[in-house]
């Protein structure tokens, strides 16, 4: 369901300014749907993580003993944002002094930044593995069968 509710409004604003760029937005929210799960069922199953998320485990683990706090499964900067982290969060943070809670702060940055640059890059990838020459074919056949046909 979530990724029909999210593919709709990709696929009609593609069609809607001729992006052409659906198909590579879908297959990296797949990806990313997929990476998300893989690493949310091993952060319950305690199997390895990769070492930019080893904070993830505790941090997600953590949900379950405050389920109203906590959503995101393995990088807490929306969670940070949007201030969903739990009120024992708040009240540990005051005795944590503050290079600890900022080293966490950029800890947490860097873990986003680095999950978000590896999503641009595979969709970029995706982009470029196909040649220049085919897309300007494909557009020049479809301005060909676009324009009308004169008589001759």
């Amino acid at each position: 369901m979530i990724f029909v509710v999210n593919g709709i409004p990709v696929i009609l604003l593609d069609r809607a300014f001729n992006l052409r760029i659906a198909a590579g937005m879908l297959i990296g929210f797949a990806v990313y749907f997929i990476i998300t799960e893989e690493v949310h069922w091993r952060i319950h199953l305690g199997g390895w993580l990769p070492p930019g998320l080893s904070a993830a485990r505790a941090y997600h683990l953590r949900h379950h003993d405050t389920p109203d706090a906590r959503f995101n499964v393995f990088l807490p900067i929306f969670d940070l944002l949007f201030g969903n982290l739990g009120a024992e969060v708040y009240t540990e943070n005051r005795r944590q002094p503050l290079r600890e809670r900022a080293l966490g702060l950029f800890r947490a940055a860097a873990e986003g930044a680095l999950v978000y640059t590896y999503l641009i890059v595979a969709f970029i990838l995706f982009w470029c593995s196909f040649p220049a020459s085919a897309r300007r074919r494909s557009e020049a056949r479809r301005i060909q069968a676009e324009s009308p046909k004169s008589p001759s």
